[in-house]
């Protein structure tokens, strides 16, 4: 895998085969309603980058990358060869980041290594971040460490301030703030949208850093970890982090749960039993939990939020595997129907929503994706799900709910 990626709700991350998101992959990073609220983190043993041995994240709720030390000079004078030092980091998205990071040494002796690691945030919006240019942006302040928490801190042009916290289980031996320069780099087609951006010159925002280093002496055969938790926030206190084994445990029950609810598909295939099980994970991957339920996303990352056709069109085909997603996005987009006239947004009474976004950007009236309505497939595609929908459940309480929707398209 070049990339992985992780979603949960809200949250979505992506990150190089290491698990890092180093700064000039500038598509990379931890975004949360539509904000980037993690750009950079860098990872080191003894000044260098590990070296990857495997890595996966195909069960969408967690990843996992196994990792080894390079041939490094220890302080003690003595060399670790390649290799003899386990490395390996998991990590699961659920109302955070929460990553632990473990190391295991195969030699006979001690050995005395430096483990570093680089945060940064740029919170940009995800228009800026695909390459929309902006006249002026908000505050950025520098990074702040105190009582095992780093801070890192936004305030925007809305006048919300947000915040990226990450918490420490282990704090580190040693704290370093480097406050950095914006700087010319070369932009290059996208990878994920190919034709989308021509090669230019363009200025990228590199923030200030905070790069924190562990004094670790790793005793044979004794592992050891450094667990953190990346909370992202809008004006809102500090929330409590649970225990990171409860999170994933949790996580993964939610996970069975899904599978659970959903029809069970299998043929005499197995590479096409494989195939189903993969769909059912990415089609979990992509919801979003609104107060309506589960309504999916149109796609990962720049899509990561709910667009009226695909989201229709993927309840319409998968009626048969869970017909709760089509309830749940009917019930949404029945909530957000147009009311009036609005020209900017394309809003006409009864026409039903395209996009919804909930960064910076969309806030201010940069753009008008707060909830914007210019689509013209969305609307026969509500008429349509309503009635495949009927047809499948034949839910009077349901029906009368969401006719009036329907009768107003």
């Amino acid at each position: 895998m070049e990339r992985h990626v992780l979603k949960e709700n809200d949250l979505t991350m992506v990150s190089d085969k290491w698990g890092d998101m180093p700064l000039r992959r500038r598509r990379l990073g931890l975004y949360c309603c539509d904000t980037r609220f993690l750009s950079i983190l860098e990872t080191t043993i003894g000044g260098q980058r590990p070296r990857l041995l495997a890595s996966s994240s195909e069960e969408n709720y967690v990843c996992d990358v196994q990792m080894a030390n390079p041939t490094m000079q220890l302080s003690d004078g003595n060399t670790a060869l390649a290799r003899t030092i386990s490395i390996r980091r998991s990590r699961f998205l659920k109302d955070g980041l929460h990553e632990r990071i473990s190391f295991y040494n195969h030699n006979p002796s001690p050995y005395p290594i430096q483990f570093t690691i680089v945060f940064g945030s740029d919170f940009c919006d995800i228009f800026e971040v695909r390459g929309r240019k902006r006249e002026r942006r908000g505050q950025l302040n520098p990074p702040r460490f105190a009582d095992s928490r780093l801070t890192l801190k936004y305030l925007g042009l809305d006048e919300v301030e947000r915040r990226t916290e990450i918490i420490f289980e282990v704090n580190p031996s040693n704290v370093e703030i480097d406050v950095c320069d914006a700087e010319p780099v070369l932009r290059r087609p996208s990878t994920f949208l190919p034709n989308a951006v021509e090669p230019a010159i363009m200025t990228v925002l590199q923030p200030a850093c905070a790069k924190m280093t562990w004094d670790l002496n790793l005793m044979p055969g004794k592992p050891q970890s450094i667990t953190f938790h990346i909370l992202t926030i809008e004006g809102e206190p500090t929330p409590m982090v649970g225990a990171f084994d409860n999170g994933l445990a949790d996580l993964r029950n939610s996970y069975q749960d899904w599978h659970n609810q959903c029809t069970k598909l299998e043929t005499d295939n197995q590479l096409f039993n494989q195939f189903l099980h993969r769909s059912t994970l990415d089609l979990r991957l992509l919801m979003d939990i609104t107060p309506e339920g589960p309504v999916p996303a149109a796609g990962i990352p720049w899509f990561a939020c709910i667009f009226g056709r695909d989201s229709l069109i993927t309840s319409l085909q998968t009626l048969m595997l869970n017909p709760q997603i089509a309830v749940s996005t009917l019930r949404f987009l029945a909530k957000h129907q147009g009311t009036k006239v609005d020209p900017w947004r394309d809003e006409e009474p009864g026409r039903i929503l395209h996009e919804m976004r909930k960064g910076e950007m969309a806030r201010v009236g940069e753009l008008p994706h707060s909830a914007y309505y210019g689509s013209v497939d969305a609307t026969p595609l509500f008429l349509i799900l309503f009635a495949e929908t009927m047809r499948w459940l034949d839910d009077d309480a349901l029906y009368q709910e969401i006719l009036p929707a329907a009768k107003n398209t």
